[in-house]
């Protein structure tokens, strides 16, 4: 990590709103995060700005800059400072959280791709003995585009845990949410209706979609949430009014477990 202590701003114009972003390229790849919201710059008094900034990569490159709410109003910059703060060590001279409970039952944690270096991945090595990824098996980053299946994230989670013995749970083959537009599309493009053709159509690519994602892993997955908040109490029948239950009824999750029980 890093901080930025010392960022005094002083704006031209009174009540101007200034804030702080950070530009992170990474192997081609430009995200942009504000580190100082917008905050009120006054004309009499120097203001100070500061965040501290977590990276979990090696960047190509990183720009700091200040920049205004709403059009170009002039301000000034003074006492810029950038300091260095060394990661965090973890304590290695404690038990292990996974092998004192290794009789009763595993230690897991949800994990994107930032946990997989530096203290996060040692934490994860010396206590945990069961990963699940947080986002990256789901629909979205699997299966954006149809039938063209990626694992750029979620195959790195998986080697991680072999590498350290831990088993991985995969989440989720079917959900309501974070689920691409050509999903709930027909066969023309437009948002699906309750038709016999669209039923078809989604409980078809259903399938693809089970099939793909757990042929891929295999083994190297032991189990699998194979449905996802599909209960709504509210509802008399308890069942959520997805896309899914509307143009498939409980159809959907039929053919869910029963093409996940054929696959794996």
């Amino acid at each position: 990590p890093a901080s930025v202590r010392w960022m005094l701003t002083r704006s031209c114009v009174p009540g101007a709103q200034l804030r702080v972003s950070i530009q992170r390229t990474l192997a081609g790849v430009t995200n942009f995060n504000t580190l100082v919201g917008n905050t009120t710059v006054t004309a009499d008094a120097w203001v100070r700005l500061q965040a501290t900034v977590d990276f979990a990569f090696n960047y190509d490159a990183l720009s700091i800059y200040v920049e205004s709410a709403s059009g170009t109003v002039s301000f000034y910059i003074d006492d810029f400072d950038l300091t260095f703060i060394p990661p965090v060590t973890i304590e290695t001279g404690i038990p292990s959280v996974s092998e004192t409970y290794a009789g009763l039952f595993p230690i897991g944690a949800a994990v994107f791709a930032g946990d997989l270096s530096g203290p996060h991945a040692q934490l994860l090595a010396k206590h945990y003995s069961s990963i699940t990824s947080e986002n990256d098996m789901k629909w979205d980053a699997t299966e954006p585009n149809p039938g063209a299946f990626t694992f750029t994230n979620s195959d790195p989670q998986v080697a991680f845990a072999k590498a350290h013995g831990m088993r991985v749970r995969g989440h989720t083959l079917l959900w309501h949410n974070q689920i691409p537009a050509w999903v709930f599309q027909d066969a023309s493009g437009n948002p699906m209706t309750p038709t016999p053709e669209n039923k078809a159509l989604l409980l078809q690519r259903l399938t693809n979609h089970i099939r793909g994602v757990m042929t891929h892993f295999g083994d190297d997955v032991y189990a699998w949430d194979v449905a996802n908040e599909v209960i709504d109490p509210a509802q008399p029948d308890g069942f959520r009014r997805s896309v899914w239950f509307n143009i498939t009824g409980t159809d959907y999750l039929d053919t869910a477990f029963r093409v996940a029980r054929e696959t794996s």
